[in-house]
């Protein structure tokens, strides 16, 4: 055994270690059983055996502290001369000296001051917590106390001086002495207000009895107020340590549930390292079944539910919705992960010209992983919509305008949404301003779902209404003619994107109505797609009078149902890239985060801190980011 689990047993004791629990029993015995010889007042030989056993036990103690006095101070070496000096290892010595007789057979009595040290017996009585919580408590309440102290002692002092004053020193009733001296008078104002009144000391005069009956009166509101503060303080403490124990309780919880969206190999997933190894990217998965997680867990389905709805970065999700109103699907509920740093989601600075939207993450499973992924892999910035005031009024930040917000009910939730939104569209024109102050024009690449996957399941779009003529490029529909969110300068940039995510992605399958088929992508399909409008944000940032911005709509069955995303995403990051940035460096650690495995979602530089934080931790960024936006775009239309 080392000194290390010497001291863990002797000094610790926090309800893990069972020794440890063992021991404090044993000295609380121990104690107690010293103590029983000064309850008589006859000498027994008993007592001599009991106080040789105890001694004994005591001075193995001491030196037990005494060893491990470093584990206890941690001032190393020094710990060994400081120990001596503190204030237990006083007591303790106190409590085994008088057992030779070097202070006196009364000095048995500090022994008892032992049961202070002793109380820490975890779980079954909790004394010692109990102790220094009421402490505690005193140096809270400390100022108004001493408030009333002062109050009471000034009146005891008072009421003193008036009684010795004016009361006779000779009882004409009784003939007995009343207050010999100024001290009796303090005694009986003192008894007198705590309302004991042991009646050895009583006025006379009518003046003296009507001190004594205010004193009485005036007594118990002393003693009450006190009592009600410490009282009131004291349960407010008990509280807080029932409410801080039952958090530790849940991020328990909350570490395993999230266990459950590491980042784990994607066997369909592979690339070839630097020594033409074939490996698997790492990623979280998109989802996780709310039944499997009832089995991983062991926890019914309110509990659980419970658990994810306090979890700011957890949320149910219903894969029915990945199906067009003509395929009847089945209910499923799962578990979505996602990476949260700002009160409306997501925003990472990758000091790119390119920055990857998810705008509809919050209601469209799987585009915030993907988009997430491109980012990543890409070295673009990345920026999403994740989280709501409610989920019943959750709104997609593609569409924002002033009526979308008129059709909630919720005053609050259409303050929070307007403010969510405005710093949303900050953030984003803070990247357009950067890439403006270094001469570049912003590419914004919007990521959103659709199940309309039957003629194309990768859609680029770029079309808008423009009926006032604000787009410089203009592209000629079937029908009539559409504005381009991008500009005519990087109308070739567009173009070559395009037939580079085909012609790629046209090598990769996916299963369409249970049929497996190259996958397809189109530029501008006007008979499938309508122009956007004005309260669009690919027109709100700029798109195609000083930035480009272009929709990527990605079918559900590549974002939530193939195997191989990872890939699809990092073919059109590539081709992204190519065309805006080819001749920007990379570092390697960028995709970093996708080839080692590690706990939920990493930044561009491999690092989770930035995102895994505790459920606390995220709800106080969220509620601090909804204040700061409030402020910031309080008074601003959306």
């Amino acid at each position: 055994m080392t000194r290390k689990d010497i001291f863990t047993i002797i000094e610790k004791d926090d309800g893990s270690n069972y020794w440890s629990h063992i021991y404090d029993v044993f000295m609380f015995g121990c104690i107690i059983l010293s103590v029983v010889p000064l309850m008589f007042w006859d000498e027994y030989p008993i007592f001599r055996w009991i106080e040789l056993f105890t001694t004994t036990v005591f001075i193995i103690d001491y030196i037990l502290r005494w060893g491990t006095a470093d584990y206890n101070l941690g001032k190393g070496t020094h710990s060994f001369v400081v120990y001596p000096f503190s204030f237990w290892a006083i007591v303790d010595l106190l409590s085994i000296l008088p057992s030779f007789s070097i202070l006196g057979s009364d000095f048995k009595l500090l022994r008892t001051t032992r049961m202070l040290k002793i109380l820490r017996i975890a779980k079954a009585l909790r004394y010692s917590s109990q102790l220094f919580l009421f402490v505690d408590v005193l140096k809270k309440e400390r100022k108004i106390l001493t408030t009333v102290m002062f109050f009471a002692i000034a009146y005891i002092f008072v009421t003193a001086l008036i009684m010795f004053n004016f009361e006779p020193r000779i009882n004409p009733n009784s003939g007995e002495e009343t207050f010999h001296s100024f001290f009796d008078a303090l005694y009986w104002a003192t008894v007198t207000l705590t309302t004991v009144g042991y009646g050895d000391l009583c006025p006379a005069t009518d003046l003296g009895r009507f001190v004594s009956m205010l004193s009485s009166i005036f007594g118990v509101a002393i003693i009450a107020l006190p009592s009600g503060i410490i009282t009131a303080s004291y349960l407010d403490e008990l509280r807080a340590i029932k409410e801080e124990k039952e958090e530790e309780k849940k991020n328990k919880i909350y570490a395993a549930l999230h266990k459950n969206f590491r980042r784990t190999a994607q066997v369909a997933s592979w690339y070839y390292d630097e020594n033409n190894k074939k490996k698997c990217y790492k990623c979280v998965d998109r989802f996780q079944s709310l039944t499997s997680l009832k089995v991983k867990m062991r926890m019914g389905e309110d509990r659980l539910v419970e658990m994810i709805d306090s979890c700011p970065d957890l949320r149910l999700a219903n894969t029915a919705t990945t199906f067009s109103s003509e395929e009847k699907q089945q209910d499923r509920l799962v578990v979505v992960n996602f990476p949260l740093n700002t009160e409306y989601g997501c925003c990472v600075d990758r000091g790119s010209d390119v920055t990857i939207v998810a705008p509809s993450a919050l209601t469209e499973i799987g585009t915030g992983n993907a988009a997430f992924s491109l980012a990543a892999m890409g070295g673009f910035n990345y920026v999403s919509r994740e989280l709501a005031f409610n989920m019943e009024d959750s709104l997609s930040f593609y569409l924002m305008n002033s009526s979308k917000l008129d059709l909630m009910g919720d005053d609050e939730a259409k303050e929070y949404t307007s403010s969510q939104a405005l710093h949303f569209m900050h953030d984003l024109a803070q990247f357009k301003k950067r890439s403006s102050d270094r001469g570049q024009r912003h590419w914004f690449i919007f990521i959103i779902a659709t199940t309309k996957s039957e003629e194309s399941q990768v859609h680029l779009l770029r079309l808008a209404n423009d009926s006032k003529g604000v787009l410089s490029h203009r592209i000629a529909g079937p029908k009539r003619e559409y504005g381009s969110t991008v500009v005519t300068e990087d109308e070739e940039k567009l173009q070559q994107m395009f037939q580079e995510i085909h012609d790629t992605l046209a090598e990769r399958n996916v299963t369409i109505h249970d049929e497996e088929r190259p996958i397809v992508t189109q530029l501008d399909n006007c008979n499938l797609w309508n122009g956007v409008n004005d309260s669009n944000i690919m027109r709100r940032t700029g798109g195609g009078v000083d930035s480009n911005s272009l929709t990527i709509r990605i079918a559900y069955e590549i974002l939530v149902y193939h195997s191989s995303h990872l890939l699809i995403m990092k073919d059109i990051a590539d081709a992204i890239k190519k065309q805006v940035e080819p001749n920007r460096d990379i570092p390697q650690e960028s995709v970093q985060c996708f080839k080692e495995e590690g706990d939920g979602f990493a930044d561009n530089y491999g690092e989770e801190k930035i995102f895994q934080r505790s459920p606390q931790a995220l709800r106080r960024m969220i509620q601090e980011g909804n204040e700061m936006a409030l402020k910031m775009f309080g008074n601003s239309n959306l």
